[in-house]
This record gives structure tokens, C-alpha cells and sequence, in this order.
């Protein structure tokens, strides 16, 4: 029979052997404080309304006993709901790309794309351009009162 400790030794070793010097985790980009114009009415009310068929996002929800789910998001609401999820995957360049093309928000879509640039990884670049989207989301309902 063989000798597993030596494996194992050898694939502590190696894991060890990729931790940066100083035996430190690797740290999230450093979060600038994103600062969003307050929107038009107009774009206030485009964002709170429900997209078509054709303008709809699909995002996929991971499970571990279930694997991926998709979820259908119809409007910009879903789809800030839909990345508080920690299970929540969809490609951050897409996302800024409906804003762009669909919901006519380009300075949301700019600000959206700086934010999927100082990333370091998908589910980095998710919680920040969550977080972008939530505050244009709460600039919404203030403007429109909901």
C-alpha cells in the first residue's frame, strides 16, 4: 500500500508555496467610493419598470446539491436582488451592457465597467457593481417615492 503522508506533505507544501510572502491572504481591491449623479425622473422611471422579453437578463443562481438555476430578470430591481444572493453568478460585463443598451444608463454603465476593472476576482467584481447598483436604485425610489 503507499505511503499517503508524503503526498499530503507534498500538497501542503505547494499550497503553502503559493501564499504571497508573509504568509498573507491576497486582499480585496481597495473600494473607492463610487459617487452616481442623481438621475432624471425620466431614467428613474425607466429603471423601475419591467423590461420585455427580448430586453430580459438571464442570471444563474449555484447551488451545491442543486447546481445552477436560472433566474430570469425582468427589471433592474430583480436584478439588484438577484446579486445580494451570494450564490448569484451572471457576468458583471453584461450587466453593465444592459444598463448601457437597455435601460439607457450610461453613467451607470461607466461607472459600473471602473468598478469591474479594480476587481480581482467575478464575485469581487458582483459585490461591486451590486453595490453601484444599489445606491442608483435608492436614488430611484427617493425620486419617484417608493
Amino acid at each position: 500500500m503507499a505511503d499517503l503522508s508524503d503526498s499530503s506533505d507534498k500538497m501542503a507544501a505547494d499550497m503553502n508555496a503559493s501564499e504571497p510572502a508573509g504568509g498573507s491572504t491576497p486582499q480585496p481591491a481597495e473600494r473607492s467610493e463610487v459617487v452616481l449623479s442623481e438621475p432624471s425622473e425620466e431614467l428613474a422611471k425607466r429603471l423601475l419598470t419591467r423590461v420585455g422579453f427580448n430586453e430580459r437578463l438571464i442570471g444563474y443562481r449555484v447551488n451545491w446539491s442543486t447546481g445552477p438555476m436560472q433566474v430570469t430578470l425582468y427589471s433592474f430591481k430583480e436584478a439588484v436582488s438577484f446579486l445580494s444572493n451570494e450564490n448569484a453568478r451572471i457576468s458583471p460585463a453584461l450587466l453593465a451592457s444592459w444598463m448601457r443598451e437597455v435601460h439607457k444608463d450610461t453613467e451607470l454603465a461607466d461607472k459600473m465597467e471602473a468598478a469591474i476593472e479594480q476587481g480581482k476576482s467575478d464575485k469581487e467584481k458582483l459585490e461591486l457593481v451590486g453595490s453601484i447598483m444599489e445606491q442608483r436604485l435608492e436614488q430611484c425610489r427617493q425620486i419617484i417615492g417608493e
